[in-house]
């Protein structure tokens, strides 16, 4: 599943919906922005919802076996490479050097490129506790920014 990023920043979706989904062995991505919904079912069909306006009509375009399902299951496969992996932030098995679970959780968010916003509405923190412990991680990883703390954080075999 590939997820737009404003899909997973609506309230409660990532922590009720999407993380369950992970565990039960759902593989997941996130984009800043998808060209369009689509869900296609066993390389044999699709379906592309679409609405002609807001709060207008529902429709959707059902595509059977064709050239038409071909460029749609090239279009996710080209979106799955460049979204980011989404993964669970429940706790694994610990390893003595790695860290807690509140850190690991809040590691796995940052590399997935959640919000401050979201990663406090998963993890229960409030905002200024989420960008103090963000902040920590830093220091703790000799990052100066998110993007070099994930890269730390990688180094270390914290995201894998």
């Amino acid at each position: 599943m590939v997820y737009d990023r404003a899909a997973v920043d609506w309230p409660g979706r990532l922590r009720d919906d999407i993380l369950p989904s992970i565990r039960f062995g759902e593989q997941a991505r996130v984009l800043a922005r998808l060209p369009m919904k689509l869900v296609i079912a066993d390389d044999t069909s699709a379906v592309i919802p679409f609405s002609l306006a807001p709060g207008g009509h529902q429709t959707a375009y059902l595509i059977h076996r064709s050239p038409m399902l071909t460029a749609l299951e090239a279009l996710f496969e080209a979106e799955w490479q460049r979204a980011a992996p989404l993964q669970d932030t429940g706790p694994r098995s610990s390893r003595p050097d790695g860290p807690d679970p509140d850190t690991l959780a809040l590691v796995r968010l940052l590399a997935s490129g959640c919000s401050d916003t979201v990663i406090a509405r998963t993890q229960g923190w409030s905002a200024r506790t989420t960008q103090r412990r963000i902040h920590r991680l830093m220091t703790e990883l000799g990052a100066a920014t998110r993007f070099q703390a994930a890269a730390q954080a990688a180094r270390r075999g914290w995201l894998c």
